[in-house]
């Protein structure tokens, strides 16, 4: 049996909130220059940990552009074995079109 842990991005793995006025604005180079003042939930990085040490695969589900959740990833060193994000799916969360796709995968 596959096992996959499945998490949102923004404010759930990372405290976005300093980013949330210019991302509304569609000022992503300015939301990638600001990326620092974001933040990892502390209790986020021993839930993959344990999720990762035993065997689950972990994907992130997010309203947002992939794009933009990878780099924010990669700027907390985050390693997921998927992200789907607005652009990947037709229909965006809260419909299960993006788990459906991850579960695919």
């Amino acid at each position: 049996m596959l096992q996959c842990l499945i998490l949102d991005l923004d404010g759930t793995i990372l405290n976005t909130s300093s980013l949330a006025e210019l991302r509304d604005r569609g000022q992503w180079q300015e939301v990638y220059s600001k990326v620092s003042t974001c933040s990892i939930y502390p209790e986020i990085v021993e839930l993959l940990n344990v999720a990762r040490t035993t065997g689950f695969k972990i994907a992130v589900a997010t309203k947002s552009p992939a794009t933009y959740a990878k780099r924010l990833l990669a700027h907390f060193h985050i390693e997921v074995d998927s992200v789907v994000g607005f652009h990947d799916v037709q229909h965006q969360k809260p419909s299960p079109d993006c788990v459906h796709k991850i579960l695919k995968q």
